[in-house]
């Protein structure tokens, strides 16, 4: 396959120290094999305006976002500062549509292989057959990257095996007839005792989006509120309403559950508490918690401080089976996120990285 020139808009991010905790929480697939230069292809997602990547080459990170054309294409190559030159690198992208595909370069060939979608990582993958001295074989995550001594033929194989379709049956609790009044699924259908936290905020236009990833910035002026709610799947409510059960109650997947709500620091030194680092719950609405600008991020010395805090939520009656779990002592259910910062202007721009782990091409 001849090396292709593929024109992109790249909103570059710069890279990070090695170290750090780095996620690409929208980033749906990943590059079966990421090491060298080449490029990737794709489609958005629908009603993605903007696709994420999130590079890792030894230890650091590059992140930017492209721009989807006008029929939902989105090209980049990896090339210059994006070229991974050690083993083990990581490409994840997304929210991408199934379908996209990528290609390495080596010497003489270049081999093409599939975007993998990050929702088949975890099955199970074939060892493939080893063909002697004369083959080399590289491990990818999803795929081995081959190259034939000889004659430097290459190409990437598929490692991980598709899961036969299911049968599973559906999950129990609440549906709605065509006249939209609800009833319980009860017979036939599974319980699977699923808990949720889910913690939402507010954006800058007023909208309730959901808290994905681990990490919250702080603003520069003003406070940050989060809302944290317990939600069940596959449950079935025995409240009774009149002597039948009532089947709003319970049974779940938007309703949310009653809880008791606390915030607390992790691994936190002797005498810290949650006002050091400018958090708080709120005195009224328990499941309402507040990040503070702190005072630590004016200083440049401090500003690095990154405590660590988690919301818990422990269990109260809410006449569904399974409940939530009753144990001695009693088990809580807890989100953990890291506070950082927010970035100075002075430093916006700056590369972090001393030495460039991502080599450019030299002709």
């Amino acid at each position: 396959m001849k090396q292709a020139t593929i024109a992109l808009v790249l909103c570059a991010v710069p890279a990070m120290v090695g170290g750090q905790t780095v996620s690409c929480d929208g980033c749906t697939h990943e590059v079966s094999y990421y090491k060298g230069s080449g490029g990737l292809i794709a489609t958005a997602a629908d009603g993605a305006e903007m696709v994420t990547y999130l590079a890792t080459c030894g230890g650091v990170h590059r992140s930017g976002q492209l721009t989807p054309d006008a029929g939902g294409k989105v090209t980049m190559l990896f090339s210059d500062d994006l070229a991974c030159e050690m083993d083990g690198g990581k490409f994840e992208v997304g929210p991408i549509e199934d379908g996209g595909w990528f290609w390495i370069n080596d010497a003489m060939n270049s081999a093409v292989g599939g975007l993998v979608s990050n929702d088949v990582l975890m099955n199970d993958a074939i060892t493939i057959t080893d063909a002697g001295e004369g083959v080399s074989m590289s491990e990818g995550r999803g795929a081995v990257y081959l190259k034939e001594t000889a004659t430097g033929r290459v190409g990437i194989l598929p490692t991980i095996q598709p899961e036969p379709p299911g049968t599973e049956l559906p999950l129990c609790g609440l549906r709605y007839n065509a006249n939209k009044v609800a009833y319980q699924l009860v017979d036939d259908c599974q319980l699977n005792a699923t808990f949720t936290m889910k913690v939402t905020t507010e954006n800058e236009l007023g909208q309730t989006v959901e808290v994905d990833g681990g990490v919250i910035q702080r603003n520069a002026i003003g406070d940050i509120r989060l809302t944290a709610r317990m939600l069940a799947r596959g449950h079935i409510s025995y409240r009774l309403n009149a002597g039948v059960i009532d089947p709003e109650w319970g049974a779940i997947d938007s309703k949310a559950l009653i809880a008791t709500w606390g915030v607390y620091l992790k691994d936190a030194p002797p005498g810290a508490t949650l006002a050091d680092v400018g958090v708080a719950q709120d005195s009224t609405n328990f499941n309402e918690f507040i990040i503070s600008p702190a005072a630590f991020c004016d200083d440049p010395t401090e500003r690095d401080r990154s405590p660590e805090i988690y919301f818990s939520a422990g269990r109260v009656q809410n006449f569904i089976f399974p409940e939530m779990p009753l144990t001695t002592p009693p088990t809580f259910i807890n989100r953990y996120f890291t506070i950082h910062c927010p970035p100075p202007a002075a430093q916006q721009g700056q590369e972090l990285v001393p030495d460039n782990p991502f080599p450019p091409e030299v002709d």
